[in-house]
């Protein structure tokens, strides 16, 4: 096995497969930061509700550029009566939306939930905005179709914490 891939012990979903790379990235985290963390494992455990989420899920556009037959977007936008009118959230909703977590304490914060976020004019800025205003943990997920090099070293110069590339096939191959 790879010397940088780090090995998961527990197991969650037996049907999935998951490779980290590395976690090294985390001992340049502040204290903040852990303690956000660590919240965020003990909260459901303690099955403690706290005053506002600790996380948001911001779907900031619900275009896709795959169609993938398990996805329930896809199927969603099959019929006639199920048509999903396309929409990006405008720069002013999001600022709204990541000013308002700020003030009541949110520390994280995923951008995407059926739609691919890359496909967003305003990617960059969004995730740039949040650290700006003090998101401690900006992820997103994608089907990394779009992931080229210039918007690889555009989310990491804009201070994406995580971003996760996510796909579904027949077998691990």
């Amino acid at each position: 096995m790879n010397e940088h891939i780090e090995k998961k012990d527990e197991k969650v979903n037996f049907n999935a497969n998951e490779l980290i790379y590395s976690k090294n990235w985390e001992t340049y985290r502040d204290d903040e930061y852990f303690e956000y963390r660590k919240n965020w494992s003990k909260y459901p455990q303690d099955r403690y509700v706290s005053d506002f989420p600790l996380h948001l899920d911001i779907e900031t556009t619900d275009l896709c550029n795959l169609k993938c037959p398990m996805c329930s977007r896809t199927i969603m936008d099959q019929g006639d009566d199920n048509i999903i009118k396309s929409k990006m959230i405008t720069k002013d909703e999001y600022i709204d939306i990541i000013d308002q977590a700020v003030k009541y304490g949110v520390k994280s914060i995923k951008l995407q939930y059926l739609g691919e976020p890359l496909m967003h004019k305003d990617i960059i800025f969004q995730v740039e905005y949040a650290k700006k205003q003090g998101i401690i943990d900006v992820m997103l997920n994608t089907n990394a179709v779009l992931l080229d090099e210039k918007m690889s070293r555009n989310l990491l110069n804009a201070g994406i914490d995580k971003l996760f590339i996510s796909f579904d096939a027949v077998n691990p191959k």
